[in-house]
């Protein structure tokens, strides 16, 4: 196990947005970040400037929250091997990491 197994601890704002002619709400992960208040800040603006540039006459509102992220680095390097895998198919190449006995 590596010196520094911590989890990491990110902030991402998520954006929802709610037209009315839609069942389910828009959302969009608007980016990362490792401190809460910059999120918070980040959220609030981005909220204030959706609803001034949303020009959709179905527009009703739209919420920015801050969701806190706990990512372990094993998951990280999991996922790095997975995207490996993933381009070695795409060229056609076969993957070393698993057998596909799963």
């Amino acid at each position: 196990m590596k010196h520094d197994e911590r989890p990491i601890q990110l902030y991402a704002v998520v954006v929802v947005v709610y037209y009315s002619d839609d069942d389910e709400p828009a959302t969009d992960i608007r980016c990362l970040r490792t401190s809460k208040k910059k999120a918070k800040k980040e959220a609030e603006e981005f909220e204030k400037l959706w609803e001034r540039a949303d020009t959709d006459p179905t527009f009703q509102f739209c919420s920015c929250e801050v969701a806190e992220l706990n990512i372990h680095p094993q998951q990280i390097r999991e996922a790095d091997r997975m995207d490996e895998e993933l381009e070695e198919l795409a060229r056609g190449e076969p993957s070393e990491a698993g057998d596909g006995d799963e």
